[in-house]
Parts: C-alpha cells; sequence; structure tokens
C-alpha cells in the first residue's frame, strides 16, 4: 500500500504516531522518510504552540483550562510530538470574558468580532471566540458547547460551576492553570467529537488514552445529568466494544502481518490503510499498542 497509508495517516492525523510504533516495533513503513518529516514538524508545531501557551496563561492567570490538544499532547500522550493541534483552546469563566479580551489584545491577537454581541446570545449556541495575529490562534470559550446552531437541548443543562469545582492545579507549558476532572473531560471530547462526526482518528485515540483515567459512575451519572448520555455512548462504542466494562482493549499487533497481503479491491486496501493509520500508543511493557475499533468507518 505504498502511498496509501502515508495518505491516510496524514488524513486522520496519526501520522506521528504511526512512525512512533512502527520504530519501537521494528517494522520499515513505507515511505518512511516522509512519515519522519511529518513527525519532525509536529514536535516542532507543538513546541511552538508550547511557548504561546505559557505566554498566554501568564497573563491569563492560572484560572484557565487548556482544552483539547495542548492539554492532551503534555499529559495523555506518552511523549512530545504525538499529538498536532492548530489553535490553542482555552476555556475560561463567562465572567472573565471582557478581562481575557483586553489581555489578547495586549499580547497581539485580535478576535474575528466584539465579544459582547455573543455574550449576549444566550449561551446556546456560539460560546466561543477566535483571536487571529500572532502564531497559532487563540480559541477563547466560556462553555463547553460551541456551534453554529442552537444546542439548547443540553447546553443550558451543562452545571459549568460543578465543572469549575471539580478542576484541579495542574501545569501545562510551564504554566500554572487547571484541568478538568477526567469524567467531564471524556463527555467534552464525546460532544465534540460526535458534532464533528469524528472526522479523523485523533479524536478517537485522545479518547481511547483518557478512557483508564475515567470513573464509569462518575461518567454515567454526569452525562446524564448534563443530556449527553447518548453522545457518552456514542464515544467509547467508537473505541471499543468493551470500553465501558473493561477498558480499552490491549492487543499484540504485528504491523506487518495487518498490513499483508495487500487486499485486491480498493474498498479493501482503504480499510486497510485505516486500521494501521489507527494505531495508538505502544506501552512501556512491551510492543503492545492499543488498537481503535472503528465499527462506524469500516
Amino acid at each position: 500500500m505504498p502511498g496509501r497509508l502515508l495518505a491516510v495517516a496524514v488524513r486522520e492525523r496519526t501520522a506521528a504516531l504511526v512512525w512512533r510504533n512502527a520504530r519501537l516495533l521494528e517494522v520499515e513503513l513505507p515511505e518512511a522518510a516522509e512519515f519522519e518529516k511529518i513527525a519532525a514538524t509536529v514536535l516542532v508545531r507543538q513546541t511552538m504552540a508550547s511557548l504561546q501557551a505559557r505566554s498566554l496563561f501568564q497573563a491569563l492567570g492560572s484560572n484557565v483550562i487548556p482544552l483539547k490538544g495542548l492539554y492532551l499532547a503534555e499529559h495523555l500522550y506518552p511523549e512530545p510530538g504525538l499529538r498536532d493541534m492548530g489553535d490553542l483552546d482555552v476555556l475560561i469563566p463567562r465572567g472573565e470574558v471582557s478581562r481575557a479580551d483586553k489581555i489578547l489584545r495586549g499580547l497581539g491577537w485580535h478576535p474575528q468580532e466584539d465579544p459582547s454581541g455573543l455574550l449576549a446570545s444566550g449561551g446556546h449556541f456560539r460560546n466561543s471566540l477566535v483571536y487571529q495575529g500572532r502564531g497559532f490562534p487563540v480559541h477563547l470559550h466560556w462553555h463547553l458547547v460551541n456551534a453554529s446552531l442552537p444546542l439548547f437541548m443540553y447546553s443550558a443543562k451543562i452545571r459549568l460551576d460543578d465543572l469549575w469545582q471539580a478542576s484541579t492545579e495542574i501545569r501545562v507549558a510551564g504554566a500554572a492553570v487547571r484541568a478538568m476532572a477526567p469524567h467531564h473531560l471524556f463527555i467534552a471530547l464525546c460532544e465534540h467529537g460526535l458534532k464533528h462526526s469524528y472526522e479523523t482518528i485523533i479524536h478517537l485515540v485522545d479518547l481511547a488514552l483518557l478512557w483508564p483515567r475515567v470513573y464509569p459512575d462518575l461518567l454515567i451519572g454526569t452525562a446524564r445529568a448534563w443530556g449527553l448520555e447518548s453522545a457518552v455512548n456514542r464515544g467509547p462504542a467508537a473505541v471499543s466494544s468493551d470500553c465501558r466494562s473493561n477498558g480499552v482493549v490491549k492487543r499484540r499487533l504485528h504491523l506487518l502481518r495487518e498490513a499483508a497481503p495487500p487486499p485486491t479491491n480498493r474498498c479493501g486496501r482503504e480499510r486497510a490503510a485505516r486500521r494501521i493509520a489507527a494505531w495508538t500508543l505502544p506501552f512501556a511493557d512491551g510492543p503492545h499498542v492499543h488498537h481503535v475499533h472503528l465499527r462506524h468507518r469500516a
């Protein structure tokens, strides 16, 4: 499958993961030089994002929660350069938006529109603002729900006070910030992933890595209270059929055995390439990897 594996891994944002796993399993990948180049680029981008985030967090203060890429890359993935990101997602309390807006403008980032109009919208859909102008864009959030259409059927049920109270002190990019409780983060990632139809496999990798830290009872109870039980049920089902009861399935996979012989038809080749591009992270105790079962994408 020369060319196809690389194309799928790039599209699914897992090229750096595939490159790392192949090295640990001592398997030679087709187009290995391209994989290595992409992995190096992801590492450089993550380093740049961390440097920018440090100055941002230090200016905003510790009462912020880094969302998605930046936090996940540093605290879930076992080494730098495995989780790419396109912007800096930050959650702040709604009452801090005006202050944060002034700070961001002072640091050289400028919003696409004035935040006052969005704050007056009622909070059922657009609850964030993108700031451009200095390296990585900053995506400033003041609610977990952010969409172009009203989602009042569950957005009003999300208790942000509980989320902030359950958050813990942590350091990201060398700065003091806060982190969501694992069950809150899992719900947020499920809602975000489902809203985007899990368009890339990296969203499922995030869930697979976070799952071992989640207490199922807290997860189920909170998801039900927030009206997001369906979204949470679909998230673990996409990661693994056993995720809800036994954790993410840990299997020994050999890259060459899975990849060869290559299927002869186009759909079969695509599925095989997608399987390889979905492989996540080997553990320290040997050449084991998590395998993501893409039941909705097979």
